[in-house]
């Protein structure tokens, strides 16, 4: 039947049907990218910033920990005012990492353990460190000692822990994406090539 067309007739239908070939690869292409750049971004733009986000709250948790400590190491009222301030400077900080975290946590896991943090824990956290506070202030060492070593040694331990539980679960989830924007990028490329060596 071929044989039977015009030469240009020929070249017309293989130039058009290279051209249509082309834009199936180049159609291909664009969708895998696309697909890949999504991905690329939920591993940035999410799950690295709420791991981020995590860390320093872990962190800010350390800075409380460590200035209540020295609250009762130190017999000067000075530095302990200035201990206690770097505690209601950290506790801001952290209701303002809480509130990023409530934002940019997306996953039903992730979100359930944040909700748990604002919820439960950091309210039973706050009440110890509050009495802790108020027995420095009172200079109720013994008793403030006694508490530290005691419930507020527990509740802390269970901020921290839900906490690392938090990044665990995010860190996860970006390994996740980021095997899956690899897997996606693979399968683009043998998708492409198969379809380069068809137009050979």
């Amino acid at each position: 039947m071929l044989n039977n067309l015009k030469i240009g007739t020929r070249l017309s239908l293989g130039f058009g049907g290279l051209l249509l070939l082309m834009v199936v690869v180049g159609g291909y292409g664009i969708y895998e990218i696309r697909a890949l750049e999504h991905e690329a971004k939920v591993l940035v733009e999410q799950r690295m910033v709420t791991v981020a986000q995590a860390n320093a709250l872990i962190n800010t948790i350390n800075v409380v920990a460590r200035a209540i400590r020295n609250t009762l190491l130190v017999n000067d009222s000075n530095q302990q005012a200035v201990e206690l301030k770097r505690i209601e400077e950290a506790r801001k900080k952290a209701t303002e990492q809480l509130a990023m975290l409530e934002k940019s946590v997306k996953d039903d896991k992730g979100a359930s353990l944040v909700k748990r943090i604002v919820t439960d824990v950091r309210p039973t956290f706050s009440h110890h460190l509050d009495a802790l506070i108020e027995f420095v202030n009172n200079e109720q060492t013994l008793r403030a000692k006694m508490l530290l070593l005691g419930e507020y040694r527990q509740i802390q331990g269970a901020y921290l822990a839900i906490t690392e539980e938090l990044i665990a679960s995010q860190t996860e989830l970006a390994m996740q994406s980021g095997e899956k924007a690899a897997d996606m990028a693979a399968a683009g490329v043998r998708s492409i090539s198969l379809l380069l060596i068809a137009a050979l």
